[in-house]
């Protein structure tokens, strides 16, 4: 199964495509679970995964300028609202400096907190 922006695969020094190996096809078993069909974190009853890339720009890459490729992926560990059961959060930032919302307390805390009714 190819998921979509997923078609080039890893690729060798001569830009051949390799296969993908995981852990368990060598061999190695961490933890005492089971794979579920589809060998996915979606396999989990009551887990919801999204994506979104967003890119600003087009054409050449012309640096100060763009294109600006950027995106975001959310987990939800259950099917309640995260608003009204707290959920574990936490983030990650490769070669940014932005600022969002919301982000210092999810580093202090480590979870989304309910809204206050």
């Amino acid at each position: 199964m190819t998921l979509p922006g997923t078609e080039g695969g890893n690729r060798d020094r001569t830009g051949r495509a390799e296969a993908a190996v995981r852990a368990r096809d060598l061999g190695i078993v961490i933890g005492n679970g089971t794979p579920g069909p589809l060998n996915a974190i979606t396999d989990v009853a009551g887990v919801r995964v999204g994506h979104c890339t967003l890119v600003t720009g087009d054409g050449p890459l012309v640096r100060g300028h763009g294109p600006v490729p950027t995106g975001v992926t959310v987990v939800l560990p259950h099917n309640e609202g995260v608003w009204s059961k707290q959920v574990f959060a936490g983030h990650h930032r490769l070669n940014g400096n932005g600022e969002m919302t919301g982000l210092s307390w999810i580093a202090e805390c480590g979870t989304l907190f309910p809204r206050s009714p």
